[in-house]
Parts: C-alpha cells; structure tokens; sequence
C-alpha cells in the first residue's frame, strides 16, 4: 500500500495523528498500534516498530531546534512493511516541516527584527545537527 499525503492529512482531520510542535521541538506521528490497523491489519508487526512512528525535532537549548528527524523499526521488519513505514514517517516529516512554516517558527524575521532562534534553528538543520547529546 501507498500512503500518501493526502492520507496524513485525512488522519490529521480525524484526530488519529498526535502531534505537537512548538519553538523547543515536537513530535508529529501515530501510535504503532494505529498504524498497525491502518495499514497493515493482517501483520503482527507490534514488536519491530517503535511505540510511536513518525517525525520528531529535539530542542537543542537557547531557542534552538535540530534537524526533523524520523523514527526507526528493526531490522527483521519484512520489507514490505519497512518501505511503507519509511514512506509515512517521510511524509510526516513533510508535515511536520509545512506545520512549522505554518507557525511561523523559521521566519528569522526583517534586519532591523531579527528572529534569533529561527536563524540558529535554519543554521543548526543546515550543518544536520538533530541533538545537544
């Protein structure tokens, strides 16, 4: 099966997408169990996905996000199943991203009003730092 976009936003409107995502970092995804009856109903496949899949931002300290980054499985998940999990989170991701620009928290502002921390969050994602430790 193909998730698409559209999909993450019809599991947005139907309150079964948990997010949350501020200037100090987020989450944006589903439980496995959810993604499980979703899009894989016939697998038992609980114990190779994280509890919650999608994408995530750590805040770093001082106004500052890292990079958005996406949720892993284990390596005996079946391929089938590791390509459509790879396809959500990356469109999480996606959303994730569209939220945050949305919200106006990479805005780094005018020259005579800057936005601190959405220049330091842009300049942490340019070099890939995701995290502090």
């Amino acid at each position: 099966m193909k998730i698409k976009m559209e999909d993450i936003y019809d599991l947005e409107d139907q309150d079964v997408i948990d997010y949350e995502i501020s200037y100090r970092g987020g989450n944006y995804g589903i439980s496995a169990q959810k993604f499980i009856e979703r899009f894989a109903p016939e697998e038992d496949i609980e114990a190779l996905l994280p509890g919650h899949i999608g994408a995530y931002c750590n805040y770093l300290g001082g106004g500052l996000r890292g990079a958005i980054c996406k949720s892993d499985y284990a390596k005996e998940t079946p391929a089938r199943i590791a390509k459509m999990v790879d396809n959500f989170v990356s469109l999480c991701a996606r959303r994730y991203a569209e939220l945050e620009e949305e919200m106006l928290l990479n805005d780094e502002g005018e020259a005579d009003d800057p936005n601190w921390e959405a220049m330091g969050t842009n300049a942490c994602r340019r070099a890939g730092i995701v995290s502090n430790y």
